[in-house]
């Protein structure tokens, strides 16, 4: 396995807004080769991609989307279930760390209330397809996510995501 300068660290700034993922695991990045694998799969799987996700059923489930990174204690503790299930299969693309590439989109998901995955919008593109290949699959591959709770919802529940992809040198 090829290993990165210790100068580096791969920090994703946020998995959302405000959630910091310290310690991106570097050697799971660096592994060029499970990452080349991977993302062949992924672009001979016709995923559906930022330029594909525009419009679509909204599964019946209405209102402005919630920001996952929300104050409201009421999201608290599920939000957090789903921002940890995304980051479990979320990672920095060896293609963009490797050259230094950065990006930001925003998706737009529901998610029914059984917790099944129901609609994705990529509401703005990072401008670069394998971030954004990388980000919708971590969300198809989250899914099916934990029932959304009585309190927060009777059927669906709208959400709002920002994925922020971000190398920071350390000392």
């Amino acid at each position: 396995m090829r290993q990165l300068p210790l100068f580096l660290k791969c920090l994703i700034s946020s998995c959302f807004v405000a959630l910091l993922v310290a310690g991106c695991s570097v050697s799971k990045t660096a592994n060029r080769g499970v990452d080349q694998a991977l993302y062949n799969k992924l672009r001979t799987q016709q995923l559906v991609t930022c330029e594909r996700l525009a419009g679509g059923d909204h599964g019946g489930i209405e209102g402005d989307p919630v920001p996952l990174d929300t104050p409201d204690p009421t999201y608290k503790d599920y939000f957090n279930q789903i921002r940890e299930r995304v980051k479990s299969k979320w990672m920095y693309p060896y293609e963009a760390f490797s050259t230094g590439i950065e990006g930001e989109l925003v998706i737009d998901f529901r998610i029914a209330k059984s917790g099944k995955l129901q609609f994705m919008e990529c509401r703005r593109s990072s401008g670069v397809e394998v971030l954004d290949v990388y980000a919708v699959r971590a969300l198809q591959l989250a899914a099916p996510f934990p029932p959304v709770p009585d309190e927060i919802s009777m059927s669906g529940l709208p959400v709002h995501g920002i994925f922020r992809y971000h190398l920071s040198v350390t000392k």
